[in-house]
């Protein structure tokens, strides 16, 4: 019968230790300085994660950059509407031309960014030396009432058809410099994170391939 007692008393002990326990645990994450702890912990966690999410993406936009390098544009290029015209319609007389290449469903923070730098070249790159090729509006007025916002002074064409390159199932904003074999060079993917690589590569392309 003592057996018996004991016996159930060391259970009632164990089971309020086990309690006991999980009461002061769940208390200690309520106090004030576990909390500051416990969220300074979550806010490094995101800051990782963030920080892995952007070098994976600068990755994949330095590999496209160079698998895009080099590309030769087809001979004619579809309009909406099913125009067509020859890609040395491009170029201008210097056999050459900077051409800005989005898509309607791009990011359009990302886009206006862009086409804001394209305004600004006016004072540097004449009418001919810069083409901006729209792609998923279903006119090319629209695709212009969009672009004139920004007051840009370039010409556009609103194209209906792909150019070969791998990006554009990414629907990423993206520049090159075309020359007069319809090859691409310098081909570059803005970053939105990192806004002032666009300024350094227009001043590049300006400076290597329009000098005036």
């Amino acid at each position: 019968m003592k057996m018996k007692i004991f016996s159930g008393l060391l259970i009632l002990a164990f089971a309020g230790n086990i309690i006991l326990f999980f009461k002061n645990k769940s208390n200690a994450h309520n106090v004030p300085g576990n909390v500051a702890v416990n969220k300074e912990l979550a806010q490094l966690q995101m800051s990782e994660t963030n920080n892995r999410v952007l070098q994976q993406t600068m990755q994949q936009f330095m590999i496209e950059q160079f698998t895009n390098d080099g590309v030769q544009l087809p001979d004619h290029i579809t309009l909406t509407g099913g125009e067509q015209i020859a890609a040395n319609k491009l170029l201008p007389a210097c056999h050459r031309v900077l051409v800005f290449l989005f898509d309607r469903n791009a990011c359009s923070a990302c886009v206006e960014h862009e086409l804001t730098n394209i305004a600004a070249l006016k004072e540097e790159l004449h009418t001919d030396e810069v083409v901006i090729l729209s792609s998923s509006f279903p006119t090319l007025t629209q695709a212009q009432l969009y672009i004139e916002r920004f007051k840009v002074p370039y010409k556009v064409y609103n194209i209906a058809d792909t150019l070969g390159f791998t990006t554009e199932h990414l629907q990423q904003p993206c520049y090159f410099v075309l020359d007069d074999a319809k090859k691409t060079s310098l081909f570059f993917m803005p970053d939105k994170n990192n806004p002032s690589l666009s300024d350094s590569y227009l001043q590049i392309v300006r400076k290597r391939f329009f000098h005036h």
